[in-house]
């Protein structure tokens, strides 16, 4: 039996220790890193943060989807219908027209309750083509590089060749989707009733990423510098990394969120069914568990028992314009003031003072989204007129009656405001 001898025993148990020390503290080293590198990645911008700048051009002059731009202002300042308006032309559908037109390149697109798209001549009327889809079409279109992407009630997302109405693809998200959707890079982003947020290829429709929420998404996303900013019915409005999907913000808002934001550099300012406009910086993110914890916080807060908390992450600041009013409509911003109807009424809102200029009410709630003209904001309401307010002093210029509400957003196109009726007809004012 061989024995070895205790110096070399010792010497051999002293190297054994010294090799696991070395194998913990190379194990501890990686744990931290990777421990880093997630920190890094999930909680900071540090590693695979936003693309800056990520965001697609409007064409000069033209109204090419909801709100007309990608950073939704409904702003088209070198255009509107004159001070003695009349009714250029209507077209009669099937159904009732919520969606909002899209006026690109001399042809106006919108959809109808009846099931269809439809593409007319934008001074004249005559249809182009129309496409009848598998149920009632509430979204609003957008055009870009010739295509137009519009989704139905039927569940599916569907791209069309502009001229000539002829199907390149479509994807089916299953379950309706009512709002417009948006564009960036080589994405198309929207909100669905299957309870998630989208992204597809631009070129082939296939599905790129999605996102849960808790809800369902009517709201029409916004793409500012990377992040898309959407809201949900189940009362959040999230900010999502627009090429990756990580979801990286979501802001109680106290309320169901229908309306879109609209974008000033780098803030958002959107409203909720509180009749509360917000303003929120996309770029924030929650703390870990922060929309668990935080009313906890809250509540040691008020009873003394804790120090104040954080405000939400990105928040900024908020301005009441009618408590717990209906607020759907999606604001317009002129680059100082913003425009919102909120119940039956509509708000300007000095955005860097905060603070109420003026107010206009009408005979019933505005869920149409204002349109801002080189003199006047354009609006339609459910007392079925639609309405010219002077910018400056919120003063009626005009309205114009139609059959029946008015809900859809108007688009401001060659001298012309193009909006849809609950009576069936789209109507073209001058």
């Amino acid at each position: 039996m061989f024995i070895i001898p205790r110096e070399e025993l010792e010497e051999i148990q002293k190297v054994n220790r010294k090799r696991r020390r070395i194998i913990w503290i190379s194990v501890a080293t990686v744990v931290v890193i990777i421990l880093v590198l997630f920190i890094l990645a999930e909680f900071t911008d540090v590693i695979g943060g936003p693309v800056e700048g990520y965001s697609s051009i409007t064409p000069e002059g033209e109204w090419t989807m909801f709100r007309r731009d990608l950073h939704h202002t409904g702003n088209l300042d070198n255009t509107e219908p004159g001070q003695e308006p009349k009714i250029a032309w209507t077209y009669e559908t099937g159904g009732s027209v919520q969606s909002s037109p899209a006026v690109v390149d001399g042809i106006v697109y919108f959809g109808s309750r009846d099931s269809y798209i439809y593409a007319l001549d934008a001074e004249t009327g005559e249809e182009i083509w129309k496409y009848k889809t598998g149920s009632w079409v509430d979204a609003s279109p957008i055009v870009y590089n010739g295509v137009v992407y519009c989704g139905s009630n039927d569940g599916h997302m569907y791209a069309y060749d502009a001229r000539t109405g002829e199907v390149i693809w479509e994807y089916d998200a299953v379950y309706p989707i009512r709002g417009a959707a948006a564009i960036a890079g080589d994405l198309l982003y929207f909100g669905a009733e299957d309870f998630n947020i989208h992204a597809l290829e631009l070129e082939t429709g296939k599905l790129k990423w999605k996102v849960a929420t808790d809800n369902i998404v009517q709201s029409s996303p916004l793409v500012l510098n990377g992040i898309v900013v959407i809201g949900s019915t189940d009362k959040f409005l999230y900010g999502i990394q627009a090429d990756s999907g990580k979801k990286r913000l979501a802001f109680k808002m106290g309320a169901m969120v229908n309306a879109s934001g609209v974008a000033d550099g780098d803030i958002v300012y959107i409203t909720a069914g509180n009749g509360i406009i917000y303003a929120i910086d996309p770029k924030g993110r929650n703390w870990p568990g922060e929309n668990i914890l935080k009313p906890y916080w809250d509540a040691l807060y008020i009873r003394g028992a804790a120090p104040a908390p954080p405000n939400r992450s990105g928040y900024l600041w908020h301005v009441e314009l009618a408590l717990n009013a209906e607020a759907v409509s999606s604001p317009a911003f002129d680059g100082e003031i913003t425009y919102v109807g909120a119940g039956p009424a509509v708000y300007a809102v000095d955005m860097e003072e905060r603070r109420i200029i003026w107010s206009q009410t009408a005979g019933d709630n505005v869920t149409s989204s204002p349109a801002i003209g080189p003199t006047a904001i354009y609006f339609g309401s459910y007392d079925g007129n639609f309405y010219a307010v002077d910018r400056a002093t919120g003063e009626k210029i005009w309205e114009i009656e139609t059959g029946d509400r008015v809900s859809s957003s108007p688009a401001l196109a060659y001298g012309k405001a193009y909006f849809g009726s609950f009576d069936g007809k789209l109507y073209v004012v001058e």
